[in-house]
């Protein structure tokens, strides 16, 4: 996917390439994740929540630019993810 504001397959980070890692996302059809904000809440219920390594992948989603990120990470939409960066550096002033 390459269009403006979906992002890409190559932004996603290393971990999810290992073979002994396993996504709950793993195999799903990657365009519900940049869905609506409804289809995208139906998305963090089904694959994010359960999944064992998704406080990884909220870590690394908090650390992308938020310019270079879309959709749903880490069980995170941008909104979500946006937010909890501004409350972190408003903790650390």
């Amino acid at each position: 996917m390459t269009e403006r504001g979906i992002g890409t397959r190559s932004a996603a980070p290393d971990f999810l390439d290992d073979p002994d890692v396993r996504p709950a996302c793993r195999g799903a059809d990657t365009a519900r994740f940049f869905g609506s904000d409804h289809a995208q809440a139906g998305v963090i219920a089904v694959y994010c929540t359960p999944c064992e390594i998704r406080p990884a992948c909220r870590e690394w989603a908090l650390a992308q630019s938020p310019e270079s990120l879309y959709g749903v990470w880490g069980g995170l939409t941008r909104n979500q993810r946006r937010d909890i960066r501004r409350r972190r550096l408003w903790e650390r002033s």
